[in-house]
């Protein structure tokens, strides 16, 4: 009897396990996008990538009124795709200004 309860018991604490296991990977499922979702929103607000940006379009207009005409294109295409979904709000005035010529 001590036997079967013990298979038993082991068969319970086993079962648990599973189960504990599969509604973590449910959960997982359900809220990792959400998270990181949220991660990424607040990455995109932050100080560091806004600044990141302004620094990197700075160069990027230094680079471009260097350019010949055929750097220009390739240039404009990077800056017209880096900026696509960017608020270019968030940039200072001049750059926000090279942004919308790009764009023209």
């Amino acid at each position: 009897m001590k036997v079967l309860l013990s298979i038993l018991a082991l068969i319970v604490i086993v079962g648990l396990g599973w189960m504990l296991t599969a509604n973590q990977l449910a959960m997982q499922t359900v809220f990792a996008p959400k998270f990181e979702e949220v991660r990424h929103t607040t990455f995109k607000q932050s100080t560091a990538f806004n600044d990141g940006m302004a620094q990197e379009l700075g160069d990027m207009q230094r680079e471009y009124i260097k350019a010949t005409d055929e750097q220009k294109a390739a240039l404009k295409s990077i800056i017209l795709h880096r900026t696509d979904s960017y608020d270019v709000n968030k940039l200072p005035t001049h750059l926000q200004q090279f942004v919308l010529e790009m764009r023209e």
